[in-house]
């Protein structure tokens, strides 16, 4: 009895967990994309009336404005009564004095939104930041193709689980589920990563050991790098151990490909060093009053300066300070003699011997290096300059958590808006040693945004250009990250939220200038769009009536949900795209049990599972035509006539409006308004790399084209090969490797290969790609 009840129980709990596994690995359709765009890059326009009309759109722009002032830039400088310019500024002024100040196409319309990114060529190489709003496991998901072997650093700053810290993501896992979270995670971060990139991650001493077991088990023992204590805080409060740091563990996606030595030349003490040097020399006193004045100035500075402060001497090269370290380390070095300068005896030896060979130490008396005592008796020392000084990555930071929310309280006013930012400056204390100029930087527990923030202040430091991915599923994505990100691009100096000053040429030219935020559907609104689902109608559903009675157990107990939930919208309805424009979703309604209806972007969700590389992205096109059928001698006796184009209207490469015939005849479509034309075209050229694991290697050339189908096969094919001739694209020559269009057609293809076509359905890849689980 217990088995003939408990066996169709089990059978349809594994169908049940099946499915929702399938749901959830399913990769996700965007909802909304925009784009952040610094003014500044409405210069790269090179189409000068087409600049000027965009700019006036966004001079008349009542909602950015709007932005503009509540993100804090229409605010008052230090005296609080000068201006930091005026609302009724033109957008022209506004290029001029505020460059690096953001629109948010949000604001726009499509239609402004597709010409401007139209005009700027290039557009992913000018794309600085991607945000991107949407549960991590399913972000990260997504972003695999698209940045796979690219990102060199992987910070993480996971739940600590504590339990009771106001931690903005669920904070009280026990330790297997806490295991399981990070290492899906983990599963899907690490093959983003380059052959040198490297994994940090943020954590307490309540999952320490869990997470140092995950990390050995997907990098391997080998590739532990180390850990850094990270001194935070002051617990004063009565207990065994005041626990007063948390902990930064260090992994290399392979540590034979990293620099055997990690160093960088960069300190804020340093710097103001350097500045107040430099100031002083300019200011053409003698290098007597100079000495005086950097000694006094040092003096002042000594708790800042902190070990710096011993580079308090000066010399023509600048700052100086002597190290003890000639005596050879560990075992026997040279015996030669070095001659007091002023003496003329040998110097006493250190008492290994010297630490540089008898031609280096000459080099070094030659250039000044070397520091005599005031007789012989005195082991020479080494003079390095303050310019050359280099630092190490040390083991244990010492670093007030409070500047974190201190971050928070200049941008937006508050330190409240969200609980236990990571301070920006203890992130650039790590991002010298982890990235190069030109890295990516991703962190997939966004937070408050604090890394980008700090890879934006980094690369105002030392003029680098690294680039940024944030993925951050809680509401606060649109009041504290999307803002964050726009204020610290502007410039950085911030005061009670509102910008302190106008941003130098300098911040300018190392802002980002393009960063695109995505939303992805969550994967409650995959369950709430199973619209097919127990429809009493569906074909399924009728099909499984007609089944013998154990047939149709056995379809209900293994099957049904599979079968009768295909071509729900949540699960790709292929005929959606007939108007790639028009595919919905119902959408929850963050804070409510309410939904609301949006479009999919199609066009965006593709181009991420493909993982292109976008180059250009042409505005729509729209086309009106007239048909006929001329009778074609060359067809059988009972098929003598073949539908043609007899005319067609549609917009040139400038959007003006322009007429096309392929016989010679007068009779031109009407000028019908390109909203109301049928046939509308977008097109997308790219590129992806041939191999994944070579993301800079040989190239596949991409050309996308979405159309909108009328329903009417013979027409819409035709105006496809219209669309074609108007952009003399042609599927024989070798100006692109793949081309995909949606819906059936009969364009010349050719085979690639044994598997692969040039010319593929789009429905195919993206039902192919938006299931594909594997490396899931």
């Amino acid at each position: 009895m217990i088995r003939r009840v408990g066996s169709p129980i089990i059978d349809f709990l594994h169908q049940l967990e099946d499915f929702q596994k399938r749901l959830w690995l399913k990769k996700r359709f965007v909802l909304e994309t925009h784009y952040c765009i610094a003014l500044r890059m409405f210069a790269e326009i090179a189409d000068e009336s087409e600049r000027d009309e965009l700019i006036s759109e966004v001079s008349g722009n009542e909602a950015q404005r709007t932005e503009w002032e509540q993100l804090g830039v229409f605010g008052l400088v230090a005296d609080e009564n000068e201006s930091l310019f005026q609302e009724s500024e033109s957008a022209t002024d506004l290029l001029d004095t505020l460059p690096s100040l953001f629109i948010d196409t949000k604001h726009f319309t499509l239609e402004f939104e597709h010409r401007l990114l139209q005009a700027i060529s290039k557009l992913d190489d000018f794309s600085d930041g991607v945000l991107v709003n949407a549960e991590n496991f399913q972000g990260l998901a997504f972003l695999g193709k698209r940045f796979s072997r690219q990102v060199k650093c992987v910070y993480s700053d996971p739940p600590y689980n504590t339990g009771g810290d106001g931690f903005a993501y669920k904070d009280n896992y026990s330790h297997s589920s806490w295991q399981t979270m990070f290492s899906d995670r983990l599963s899907l971060a690490k093959p983003l990563l380059c052959s040198d990139g490297i994994s940090l991650t943020s954590i307490n001493d309540i999952e320490l050991a869990n997470l140092r077991f995950l990390l050995d088990t997907q990098f391997g023992i080998d590739n532990r790098i180390g850990t850094v204590v990270w001194k935070g805080a002051t617990d004063n409060n009565p207990t065994r151990i005041a626990t007063e740091h948390e902990y930064v563990v260090c992994y290399a996606n392979d540590k034979a490909e990293l620099e055997p030595v990690w160093s960088t030349a960069d300190s804020d003490a340093k710097q103001i060093m350097l500045t107040k040097y430099s100031d002083l020399a300019e200011s053409g006193m003698d290098l007597h009053e100079l000495r005086a004045n950097f000694a006094e100035f040092c003096k002042a500075q000594r708790e800042t300066l902190g070990d710096l402060y011993r580079y308090r001497r000066i010399d023509a090269k600048g700052p100086y300070a002597a190290r003890r370290n000639m005596e050879n380390p560990g075992k026997k070095g040279p015996t030669y003699d070095v001659i007091h300068p002023v003496t003329k005896k040998p110097c006493d030896r250190p008492f290994w011997g010297w630490r540089f060979s008898e031609s280096t130490m000459e080099q070094l008396l030659s250039e000044d290096r070397i520091i005599f005592g005031e007789n012989e008796k005195k082991i020479p020392e080494l003079k390095v300059h303050l310019v050359d000084v280099r630092f190490p990555l040390r083991s244990v930071v010492y670093m007030d958590a409070r500047k974190g929310s201190n971050n928070l309280e200049r941008l937006f006013g508050s330190r409240d808006v969200f609980k236990n930012p990571k301070p920006v400056e203890f992130l650039n204390t790590l991002l010298p040693f982890v990235t190069d100029l030109r890295s990516i930087v991703l962190d997939a527990f966004a937070g408050s945004g604090s890394t980008g923030h700090a890879v934006i202040d980094r690369n105002r430091e030392d003029g680098g250009n690294r680039r940024f991915i944030l993925i951050e599923m809680g509401k606060h994505f649109d009041s504290v990250v999307l803002p964050r990100i726009k204020k610290v691009s502007f410039q950085s100096e911030w005061k009670s939220g509102r910008a302190s000053r106008f941003p130098t040429q300098e911040e300018v030219d190392r802002s980002p200038r393009i960063v695109k935020y995505i939303r992805l559907e969550s994967y409650e609104d995959t369950l709430n769009n199973l619209d097919k689902l127990f429809d009493e109608d569906s074909p399924a559903r009728k099909s499984s009536r007609e089944l013998p009675k154990e047939m149709a157990l056995d379809y209900k107990l293994r099957y049904m949900l599979d079968m009768e939930s295909r071509g729900s919208q949540s699960l790709l309805n292929v005929e959606g795209f007939a108007d790639p424009n028009a595919y919905k979703l119902q959408v929850k309604i963050p804070g409510s049990d309410a939904s609301r209806e949006v479009n999919v972007d199609l066009i965006e969700t593709f181009n991420w599972l493909i993982g292109l590389r976008v180059e250009h992205f042409a505005a729509p096109q729209t086309f009106d035509a007239k048909f006929e059928r001329p009778t074609d001698p060359e067809l059988p006796e009972d098929q003598q006539t073949r539908l043609c184009v007899k005319g067609w209207s549609g917009p040139d490469e400038k959007g003006r409006l322009k007429y096309g015939t392929f016989k010679q005849c007068d009779d031109k479509p009407d000028n019908t308004p390109a909203k109301d034309r049928p046939w509308w075209f977008r097109k997308i050229e790219g590129w992806v790399p041939k191999n994944l694991s070579d993301p800079d290697g040989p190239r596949d050339k991409i050309l996308i084209v979405w159309r909108r189908l009328t329903g009417d096969l013979e027409k819409d094919n035709l105006m496809l090969d219209c669309f074609f001739q108007q952009n003399r694209i042609s599927t024989r020559d070798f100006e692109f490797d793949t081309i995909y269009v949606n819906g059936s057609n009969n364009l010349p293809n050719l085979k690639r290969d044994e598997e692969t076509w040039k010319v593929r359905l789009i429905e195919e890849d993206f039902h192919r790609l938006m299931w594909d689980v594997q490396d899931v």
